[in-house]
């Protein structure tokens, strides 16, 4: 993710997810909380009782009312609309989101699902894939909305996929990257896009197929050891090989 405030220049890469809103704001009050009263943090139990105070908070305050009056939305240069009463933005790849938020795993809030599978492909938006370097848009109306989706009881609302997202704040916001917080005081342009990927292992559940990969593997590194084939070609077989077992 790449942060413009008028002449800062701020490039910053998110592994997992980057918001804006609401969500944000929870994590920066619980940030400075532990700052300032760190004995307060001494187990699990408490941790989620003070979340759950500092969520309550907002949604007595009503802090991002106007959230959609204060933020501007464009993916791959179209303008998306902020549904009236959102108060968080999401962008991820695959399925993880940015109050506005960012990120490309197919869950989040303890690995709670943003988006129901059999919604996949409603309204022409494409299936998530983990592959495809697409960011998803989503829009959260609020703390207490956060809580149906932490319990399963509720989903976010898809705006839109893209590959370059900006987001133009016309007001100070609280953000956070990856769950780290900060108050983003100048007003400013976000820009998010795709950095890189990563060759990742995964636990392949069928017997078959985990053979099948062990033998390719085995294969394409005795090609590379014998000179047949270059390490850059064995990266690229292996990740096509992976696409295709995914």
């Amino acid at each position: 993710m790449q942060l413009y405030s008028y002449a800062l220049w701020k490039p910053t890469l998110a592994c997992i997810v980057s918001g804006i809103g609401c969500d944000a704001k929870v994590a920066l009050d619980i940030h400075n909380l532990r700052e300032e009263n760190p004995e307060k943090f001494y187990n699990q139990f408490m941790n989620k009782v003070l979340y759950a105070r500092e969520g309550a908070k907002n949604i007595m305050d009503r802090t991002f009312a106007d959230f959609p009056w204060q933020v501007r939305v464009e993916v791959d240069g179209v303008e998306v609309e902020v549904p009236e009463g959102g108060q968080v933005l999401k962008f991820w790849i695959w399925e993880i989101p940015f109050s506005v938020l960012n990120c490309k795993i197919p869950a989040l809030h303890g690995w709670r699902r943003l988006v129901a599978n059999e919604d996949e492909n409603y309204d022409n938006f494409d299936p998530q894939s983990m592959h495809d370097k697409m960011l998803e848009v989503v829009s959260i109306s609020g703390t207490w909305h956060l809580g149906k989706l932490q319990v399963g009881l509720s989903r976010a609302r898809r705006l839109a996929q893209g590959q370059s997202i900006k987001i133009h704040l016309f007001a100070p916001f609280p953000i956070q990257i990856d769950g780290e917080p900060w108050f983003q005081e100048q007003l400013c342009t976000l820009t998010i896009s795709h950095h890189g990927q990563a060759f990742m292992l995964k636990r392949v559940s069928e017997e078959p197929l985990g053979h099948a990969a062990a033998i390719i593997t085995d294969v394409l590194e005795n090609a590379e050891t014998n000179h047949i084939i270059s390490a850059s070609q064995k990266r690229t077989l292996l990740q096509e090989m992976a696409l295709k077992l995914s």
